[in-house]
C-alpha cells in the first residue's frame, strides 16, 4: 500500500492527474508485484540439487 502512494504521489508531481492514468500505473505495479511474487515463491519451492 504504500508503494502504491509513493507512486500516486509522484503521478501528482509529474502533472498527470488524470485518474486513468493513476488507475493504469496502479495496475501496472500490482500486476508486476504478482508476477514477481509468484516466481519467486516457485524459486524457493524448487528443490536444490547437491553440488559435488
Amino acid at each position: 500500500m504504500l508503494l502504491l502512494q509513493i507512486i500516486a504521489n509522484l503521478i501528482n508531481r509529474l502533472g498527470l492527474t488524470d485518474s486513468n492514468w493513476q488507475a493504469v500505473v496502479n495496475g501496472a505495479v500490482l500486476i508486476v508485484v504478482a508476477t514477481a511474487q509468484l516466481y519467486l515463491s516457485r524459486v524457493q519451492a524448487r528443490p536444490r540439487k547437491a553440488i559435488g
